[in-house]
């Protein structure tokens, strides 16, 4: 005899049919039988069961002559059955993977009670499953088992039958038998619950309910909902023939009018111009059972007046004034946060009006997460090597306890967040767009992207043709994979737009040399994206471009690269104008570290590389065409905060030699003055050539 005989009622369920006999035929629980009850189903589910009859022994296929109905189909299985307990499914449910399993268990460690509840979850069609609302029910603190004065919390459940395991004993001696008609579940599940002498609960998902979107009882519309009346005539006519079952009358009773509500204000079950006649039969079966004296919670009194006294036209008014009610609300609210949008935004114009605070830093990353990621590893190092620069971070509310202490913690999309955002001269963020960012004059923004680091440089702020002491160092880290630096410029001269005056020439894994990364392509339509966004130059300018192209060709011809090695970083500073998007900035390497640098003068301009080695030295000079080299010692301390310097730089022109200087290259740290005058001295490097150009 099996442990288990699961009943399977099967009509107009093909489609699923084959889903739910493998959930159960596949149980890592096999002592049991499966009872496939075809209710003369127009489609093929009858084959279906057969099918599985001919391959597993363990299936009886049960063939109805006519359409009965769910219940009685269940009472044509449950004849059959043969096993110690009895385990109802619909056609188009599963049972969850070991569910008989621990079913099982809980049996043999609760003593084989009368009924084993269960719990299940909705299975939508979007593949989204939640569990039940009211799982609480189902803990498994306490005595076990239990009657049902104990945990009467139980008949708050859904009333259905498949959410339970019987004893067939029990079933049997006590005559329980489904009902036909809709709402079958309802005078099983009650008067099942009630009788039982000894009931266990298992708090865990053993069936999958699924969802049909059209097709299923509850979602048919139909006269045949008038049959949950009959229904619940059967459940109080059972509590008249047990007087030991009155004491449950007033939560049948209340749970009847809910049940009775609810069908009659569901959109999709009742026809059309039928609810005034339903709410009438809700009355009549209001005052033929109501108990005297029965409480009724407050909440739900001016429901119970309404199926009391039957007041169709009353209830219509009433859900009218409520949807009008809500109607309004949502009107309230759109008109509320159409006026902060709008305070906001001004308070954000009149805070940009104000200059910039530069002891301030703001970081955030992708999504207002918390606190993490390469914005994190600068806000550190700011805070360790700037004290005196305020930082803070946008998150989330309930991600403000991933936060430092030391760290003002501000929400998106507020007054303090606005003004941050406003007067920030350092802004740091991992995202690729900040939502409502204005970017001012002179302030800073920092974009680390995720992606792999492979190496990492510090250098001192160099610009081709800009001298700009009072701007911050980037650092840049580039992986094997990059075929060039991912800087992004704007409003930058053209030597500094993407792909000039950046390392070129990095070699992916496995990449034959001199060959070009697959995504080269990409790139180059990228930069010339940028190079469309660029106004023309004029005559004068174009003819300076050639010339610098030409010396940038011969210093190649002089002094190639071989393509052979990889460079593991790149380093490059700009004048950040108005946008800079940087590499990744995590785990910056301490200071005495040897990093291997690539000016930026190699390939963009022949200046550059006499300026790195002059900043590498130590020494500071100023450059021409009225720009100054002013920085104070708070920016020296920012400087360092953000990327420390470079230990020991070894320059690509030679080993240790510059090609615009004889004077080899120091291995200490460069130093950074607090204050520097402006000379005049030219940054060009004296290279035999027709001419000498200086990147004023």
């Amino acid at each position: 005899m099996p442990r288990f005989s699961v009943i399977v009622p099967v009509y107009q369920v093909q489609a699923y049919l084959r889903e739910c006999l493998e959930s159960v035929l596949t149980q890592s629980y096999p002592d049991l039988e499966l009872i496939a009850v075809d209710d003369c189903s127009p489609d093929a589910c009858g084959a279906v069961i057969d099918e599985f009859a001919a391959r597993d022994p363990r299936v009886r296929p049960v063939h109805l002559p006519a359409n009965v109905g769910l219940g009685p189909a269940r009472n044509a299985g449950m004849a059959r059955a043969t096993g110690d307990y009895l385990v109802f499914l619909d056609g188009d449910d599963t049972l969850t993977p070991d569910a008989l399993l621990a079913v099982a268990d809980r049996l043999k460690e609760t003593g084989d009670p009368d009924v084993l509840v269960y719990d299940y979850a909705r299975a939508y069609w979007t593949g989204e499953t939640v569990r039940n609302q009211v799982a609480a029910q189902l803990s498994e603190h306490g005595p076990a088992p239990f009657a049902l004065a104990d945990r009467p919390g139980l008949l708050s459940l859904l009333a259905v039958a498949w959410n339970k395991a019987y004893r067939r004993e029990f079933v049997e001696r006590a005559g329980f038998a489904f009902p036909p008609g809709y709402y079958e579940d309802t005078p099983w599940t009650y008067p099942v619950l009630m009788t039982a002498g000894t009931i266990a609960t298992l708090d865990r998902v053993c069936v999958h309910y699924r969802q049909r979107r059209a097709g299923g009882i509850l979602h048919t519309t139909s006269e045949r909902h008038f049959e949950v009346f009959g229904q619940y005539d059967r459940v109080f006519a059972h509590l008249d023939a047990h007087p030991g079952l009155e004491r449950w009358r007033p939560v049948l009773f209340r749970r009847m009018v809910d049940h009775l509500l609810t069908v009659y204000t569901r959109p999709d079950r009742l026809p059309r111009g039928s609810r005034a006649a339903f709410l009438r039969r809700a009355r009549d079966q209001y005052r033929r059972h109501r108990t005297p004296g029965a409480s009724v919670p407050a909440r739900a009194r001016v429901r119970h007046a309404l199926v009391r006294f039957g007041l169709h036209r009353t209830y219509r008014t009433l859900r009218l004034a409520a949807a009008l009610g809500r109607r309004a609300g949502r009107l309230r609210r759109r008109a509320l946060r159409s006026l902060r949008r709008v305070l906001l935004r001004t308070h954000y114009r009149v805070q940009r009006l104000l200059p910039l605070d530069t002891g301030r830093a703001l970081f955030t990353v992708e999504d207002d997460g918390g606190y993490g990621g390469d914005p994190a590893a600068l806000e550190s190092a700011v805070r360790d090597h700037a004290p005196h620069v305020r930082t803070a971070w946008a998150a989330r509310p309930e991600l403000h306890h991933t936060l430092p202490t030391a760290t003002r913690r501000l929400a998106p999309g507020t007054a303090a967040h606005l003004t941050a955002l406003a007067r920030s001269a350092y802004l740091v963020t991992d995202r690729t767009r900040v939502p409502g960012l204005v970017k001012r004059k002179g302030q800073i923004l920092v974009h680390t992207p995720p992606g792999r680091v492979q190496g990492a440089v510090a250098v001192p702020p160099l610009a081709v043709g800009v001298a700009d002491r009072d701007r911050p160092v980037v650092v840049h880290r580039v992986g094997q994979g990059e075929q060039h630096s991912r800087v992004r410029a704007r409003g930058l001269p053209g030597p500094l737009r993407e792909g000039q005056g950046l390392q070129q020439g990095i070699q992916s894994p496995g990449q034959v040399p001199g060959q070009h990364p697959p995504d080269l392509r990409r790139r180059r339509l990228v930069r010339r994206a940028l190079r469309r966004r660029q106004p023309r130059p004029a005559p004068g300018d174009q003819a300076e471009q050639h010339r610098q192209r030409l010396l940038v060709a011969e210093h190649q011809r002089r002094h190639p690269v071989a393509r052979s090695q990889p460079v593991p970083a790149v380093a490059s500073a700009y004048r950040l104008h108005r946008y800079v998007q940087v590499g990744q900035l995590a785990h910056v390497p301490p200071h005495g570290a040897s990093v291997h640098t690539q000016s930026v003068g190699q390939f963009g301009h022949r200046a550059g590389a006499a300026r790195l080695q002059q900043l590498q030295q130590g020494q500071h000079t100023g450059g021409g065409s009225g720009h100054g080299h002013q920085a104070s010692a708070d920016t020296g301390r920012i400087l360092s905060a953000i990327a420390p310097t470079v230990g020991r730089a070894r320059h690509p022109y030679g080993r240790g030699v510059s090609p615009c200087s004889s004077h080899p290259s120091v291995s200490s740290p460069p130093t950074w003055p607090a204050s520097s005058p402006s000379t005049n001295a030219s940054w060009a490097c004296p290279r035999p050539g027709p001419r000498s150009i200086s990147p004023s």
